[in-house]
Formats: structure tokens, C-alpha cells, sequence
């Protein structure tokens, strides 16, 4: 038989245990520490194998001294190739944080950004671009730009944000871009936008990606889409991850944005997507 006081140790035992598991859930949830996606593609378009590093949306957050957390993690990886797919930089927040990491990936890397709407709500399109471009990194939007890396050619197109042209438009340059390109070889966009990626489908890219949804800003643990992101509203389509779109994929990041975000990130840290591009015949079977 089991005494009163048992009972109540039993209960408390039960309750510190229970509150210990959620505290450690609720930390877990709201953890900002950065993180890596693996994405393995294959294309009987190339040849040798690379790596491409996709980042977006840092909104000048801060990461440690000097960036040293995220720059770190990008050495790390040894990247063949990065893709800065817009919101690097900010409207709101001071541009050095940004600018430090833009300098530092230009200077080490192959790299190529499109802007994203912040860049052009802050008024300065023209001289961050500028900038941008001065720390020897391509700006391709409305164009294809080939590239050689260890005896494999790419070719990277580029499309800027609709905030102030207009979607129209902007497709326009996709496809301008894409008419431009050598149909042989394999073809990534480079686009703020994932709310696009329906209508980018029939052009033809072998990939496509992006960043601007934040990975939905509040995930359940395994979930895939989000609860919210901005142009998509409620339950995105496309907020972070892979998509399958026919003879096309689509990868989202979803972002590095900490500090500047209006509403806190839940079960959805910031993260690095690292796309490892592989020639068909090198597929595991």
C-alpha cells in the first residue's frame, strides 16, 4: 500500500519532471542557432560533381564578432559556388553586418545575388548593388551568366524582385534569361521570390531557387511549409525545403534572419542549404 506521502512525492516527482520536458521543448523551439539542410541533385547535364551554397535573408543580423559564426560554418563546407538569393542586406537595420559577409564571400568564393525586397525598400538599390558588385560578385538579373568551376560549366540567370516592377515584368527577365541560355548545360535561376515558382515552372530550369519566406516564421517540428510567409499568406506552398516541379526542382531557404524579425522564429532556425549537384551516372543506386 502505497502512504499520502508517497503519493505526494510521486506528484511532484511527476510535476518537476513534466515542467523540466517542457522548458526544455519550449528552448528548443525558439532556438536561433544555426543550422544546415543537405540537398543531393543529379543531372545527366554535368559532369563532375560540386557544391553549391545557397544563403538568403540575412537582413544585416549579427553573427558573432566579425560574422565569425556564419563564416566559419561557410569555410567549413568547402562551397564550389554561392548563391545570395536577395535580403542580405536591410532597410531597417544597420547594411555593415551585411556588408561585412558580402565582402568576405566575394573575396573568397564564386558567388551571385539577386536582390529581394528589402534591398529595394531601402532606398539604395543602386549604390548597394554597386557595392555588392565591387566585392566581385555577379549580379545577373535579366541575364545568364555562364561559369566554369573545376572543368564543369553552369549557368547562372538571375531575376530581380517585382516589389516595384511588377511580377509581369519580372518573369519577363526569366525568360529573356532563359532564351539566352545553351539548353546543354545545366541552368540554375537565382530568384528573391518562392511565390513564383508555379509560374517559372514551364521555362525550363533544371533548378530554381530562392528565400523571402522565412521558412514560415512558426513550424511544427517536421513540418515542411510554415504556418505564415509574406505574398503567400497563410499555410505557404512553397516556404522552405525542395519541390519537385516536373523536370525542374525548386529549393527555398529558409533564411538567417534572427534579431530583425518582427515575429520570433518557432521550431524554424535560421539555416545554410547546401546543394550537392552530382552527374547521372555518379546516382547511388
Amino acid at each position: 500500500m502505497i502512504s499520502i506521502n508517497q503519493k505526494s512525492k510521486r506528484r511532484l516527482g511527476l510535476a518537476i519532471g513534466s515542467t523540466l520536458l517542457f522548458s526544455a521543448v519550449f528552448l528548443l523551439a525558439w532556438d536561433t542557432k544555426l543550422t544546415l539542410t543537405t540537398y543531393s541533385l543529379s543531372s545527366d547535364k554535368l559532369t563532375k560533381p560540386l557544391r553549391i551554397l545557397l544563403l538568403s535573408d540575412l537582413h544585416s543580423c549579427v553573427y558573432g564578432e566579425g560574422q565569425r559564426e556564419l563564416l566559419e560554418q561557410v569555410e567549413a563546407l568547402s562551397p564550389d559556388l554561392i548563391l545570395l538569393a536577395g535580403d542580405m542586406l536591410d532597410d531597417d537595420m544597420p547594411h555593415e553586418p551585411g556588408k561585412l559577409v558580402l565582402r568576405a564571400l566575394g573575396a573568397a568564393y564564386p558567388c551571385f545575388y539577386v536582390p529581394g525586397n528589402h534591398e529595394h525598400l531601402s532606398g539604395e538599390l543602386n549604390e548597394l548593388l554597386a557595392f555588392i558588385q565591387d566585392c566581385g560578385i555577379m549580379v545577373p538579373i535579366g541575364a545568364c551568366a555562364p561559369i566554369e568551376i573545376q572543368g564543369q560549366l553552369l549557368q547562372i540567370c538571375g531575376m530581380d524582385d517585382p516589389i516595384y516592377l511588377g511580377q509581369d515584368t519580372v518573369l519577363l527577365q526569366a525568360e529573356r534569361a532563359k532564351r539566352a541560355a545553351d539548353p546543354a548545360y545545366y541552368t540554375i535561376l537565382l530568384t528573391h521570390r518562392p511565390e513564383q515558382l508555379t509560374a517559372l515552372r514551364p521555362l525550363g530550369y533544371d533548378l530554381i531557387v530562392a528565400g523571402h519566406a522565412h521558412g514560415g516564421q512558426w513550424r511544427l517540428p517536421g513540418g515542411k511549409n510554415g504556418l505564415y510567409a509574406p505574398h503567400q499568406g497563410l499555410f505557404p506552398s512553397y516556404s522552405g525545403g525542395i519541390y519537385p516541379l516536373g523536370d525542374t526542382t525548386g529549393i527555398v531557404s529558409r533564411g538567417l534572419s534572427r534579431e530583425s524579425t518582427r515575429v520570433p522564429r518557432l521550431c524554424n532556425p535560421p539555416e545554410l542549404v547546401l546543394i550537392t549537384l552530382t552527374p547521372k551516372s555518379e546516382e547511388p543506386y
